[in-house]
């Protein structure tokens, strides 16, 4: 038989034996995570508005020229690759003439692109299946790719000088004449 003089000890022991160890920090150490995320911007690419210089009216065709500077930025951090196409609308008389006449896209061209220029990011490595590398000219009724970059290659800020040319036939109307240029770049592996 037990007596309550032993059982009260025995208790007594145990609960500051359980209050001793609730008490005790836990010694284990936690498992954290770090997570972060690098968040890219879309792709862009534009020119600034094109003039050209004007030119006297004349019973001779005439081929006014001047340039366009591109400016291309990758800031996805995909590496995808991608290429820009330039495109023209007709560009269209504004004058009194009594005859209006516009002068339509394909009047208007881009010679042979520059070699683009790196402003920030990965270097040029103007060749096929690299880049960013020059595309080709042509008349503007046309989407033309000016500039490509390949998968690994074109990320950062990049120009491009673009010449380009106007053929006005002979006696085309004196008066202004306007149009729009469109730029678009697309994602992908390009070559």
């Amino acid at each position: 038989m037990f007596s309550l003089k032993r059982l009260f000890p025995l208790a007594l022991g145990l609960s500051l034996a359980l209050v001793a160890l609730s008490a005790t920090p836990a010694t284990r150490a936690a498992d954290n995570d770090v997570t972060f995320e690098i968040v890219g911007a879309p792709l862009s690419a534009s020119v600034a508005a094109v003039t050209l210089d004007d030119i006297t009216s004349s019973y001779d065709q005439q081929i006014p020229t001047g340039n366009m500077t591109l400016s291309v930025i990758d800031p996805t951090g995909l590496g995808n690759g991608w290429n820009v196409t330039i495109l023209s609308s007709t560009l269209v008389y504004t004058g009194t003439a009594n005859t209006k006449t516009n002068l339509t896209a394909d009047k208007f061209a881009i010679n042979t692109p520059g070699t683009p220029t790196m402003v920030a990011g990965m270097a040029v490595e103007n060749t096929a299946g690299h880049g960013p590398f020059v595309g080709v000219g042509g008349t503007l009724d046309t989407a033309r790719k000016v500039i490509l970059s390949a998968a690994d290659h074109g990320l950062g800020s990049y120009t491009q000088n673009l010449p380009i040319s106007l053929t006005v036939p002979a006696y085309t109307r004196a008066g202004n004449y306007a149009g729009t240029l469109t730029v678009t770049i697309s994602a992908g592996p390009n070559t």
